[in-house]
């Protein structure tokens, strides 16, 4: 259905204007006694009975598509007429003027209305009219010297350039954390910045060093979201190797990247030194939590003054200073990496390859809240911080913020390490709740 359709070229329909066959040539048409037969003539020159079947069936499909035409119209529609050349072979003819005929006929006897006067045709309308009961409506078209003429401007333009003023809203769309800072697709889960590789020697163990890039964070969040944390890495020996073949790494040293995944599933997390991964159990935990929530016509400054007002460190004031958010709105799409309860508690992890150095003080507290202000995570925890507060709205009875949750958890793995536990490679924050609730508002009313 549309709501208004013109039909300004259905009266140019004849039937026998299309090609009924070429000598010589095969063609086929239903039986017209028999509509579930179908005949496929070889040679009909000389037969114009077959020729008459064959135009008959071409104006029944011209009536259907006029009918289909005719009936598309919500509100009005528009139906051009007049005294045309061959218009009154067309079904529109027949329709407005000739439903007197027989439609098998109408072939032979439609050059009986050719020679109809303006005032014959006119009457014929308007009988149509007086039956419609109000709802078809006859008027001439515009003449088309009035129309040249009110398009004819007195005074020449000056020939200055004009000046588009207006602002485009930009069009709603789906968009992500990297689609609102970065201006890229919202299509994929949002992995590590590349990293090219150092100049200097890294201290790290020879078969962890040699898998970087962007390829090597997909492989890694495969594994972190496919191994069973409470397992020995050892007894998960096949489904490391098929993680780092099926991402293109055939080379790497088996044993030293599982001694590697099993430092970072044993490493202290938390301030206490009280638990690490290896004690969330499967049941524990929702791997690449993937989310869509409305998101407003954004404001950009409306939005930094609410993270500046929250976040009083240096570097995230100055980072927040730098941050260019694109217009918006839609719906914001992210995937988050993992979420786990320990002991009543909801916890949002992300996973980070990135290589910040050779030495292990290249992860501390100091360089890893630069790393989160530079490269604007803090936004990326917000936005997936609101999606984990709504969810648990929904999914918890008698859901409280300062009760269920723990915070979240950016984890540095190049960093992390049994001795050190949560000094190194672990960045920790547990934002205000007024400010997720305000952030939450925001990007749902824009206000």
């Amino acid at each position: 259905q549309y709501g208004i359709v013109f039909c300004p070229f259905l009266w140019d329909d004849a039937p026998d204007s299309k090609p009924a066959y070429i000598p010589g040539k095969p063609f086929s048409f239903h039986d017209p006694d028999q509509p579930d037969k179908s005949w496929l003539v070889m040679n009909a020159e000389t037969d114009e009975q077959l020729k008459a079947y064959l135009i008959e069936e071409n104006f029944s499909e011209s009536l259907r598509l006029l009918y289909v035409a005719l009936t598309r119209a919500e509100y009005h529609c528009t139906l051009v007429t007049g005294h045309f050349n061959l218009a009154h072979k067309s079904a529109q003819s027949w329709l407005l003027y000739g439903s007197n005929i027989e439609k098998r006929q109408w072939s032979s006897n439609s050059k009986s209305l050719k020679g109809l006067s303006i005032e014959e045709r006119l009457t014929r309308l308007q009988t149509l009219v007086e039956k419609s009961e109000q709802t078809i409506y006859l008027q001439d078209l515009p003449d088309a010297e009035e129309l040249i003429k009110s398009a004819y401007r007195e005074q020449s333009p000056s020939g200055e350039i004009r000046v588009f003023n207006r602002q485009f809203k930009a069009p709603k769309r789906v968009t992500s954390y990297t689609g609102i800072t970065r201006g890229h697709s919202a299509e994929l889960p949002d992995y590590d910045l590349s990293n090219h590789k150092p100049d200097v020697s890294i201290e790290e163990p020879e078969g962890v060093a040699q898998i970087r890039g962007r390829e090597a964070g997909i492989c890694l969040h495969w594994l972190m979201e496919h191994l069973d944390f409470t397992q020995p890495v050892d007894a998960q020996q096949s489904l490391i190797e098929d993680g780092f073949r099926r991402h293109g790494f055939h080379q790497v040293d088996i044993p030293q990247m599982m001694q590697w995944l099993q430092t970072i599933l044993l490493t202290k997390i938390d301030s206490q030194q009280s638990f690490c991964l290896a004690d969330i159990k499967k049941l524990q935990r929702i791997d690449e939590l993937e989310f869509h929530y409305p998101l407003a016509q954004l404001n950009q400054h409306k939005l930094k003054a609410l993270l500046k007002q929250h976040l009083k460190l240096p570097a995230m004031q100055t980072a927040i200073d730098q941050l260019n958010i694109a217009s918006v709105g839609g719906y914001l799409k992210g995937f988050i990496d993992l979420i786990f309860c320990h002991q009543d508690r909801y916890y949002l992890v992300d996973y980070k390859s990135n290589w910040l150095g050779a030495e292990i003080k290249d992860y501390d507290d100091h360089r890893l809240t630069d790393e989160i202000a530079n490269s604007h995570y803090y936004l990326q925890y917000m936005i997936y911080m609101v999606a984990l507060h709504r969810y648990l709205k929904v999914r918890l009875k008698n859901y409280q913020y300062q009760k269920h949750i723990g915070g979240v958890y950016y984890l540095f793995l190049r960093g992390m390490s049994e001795d050190t536990g949560s000094r190194y490679g672990i960045y920790h924050d547990l934002p205000d709740q007024k400010l997720i609730e305000s952030l939450s508002n925001l990007f749902e009313q824009g206000s």
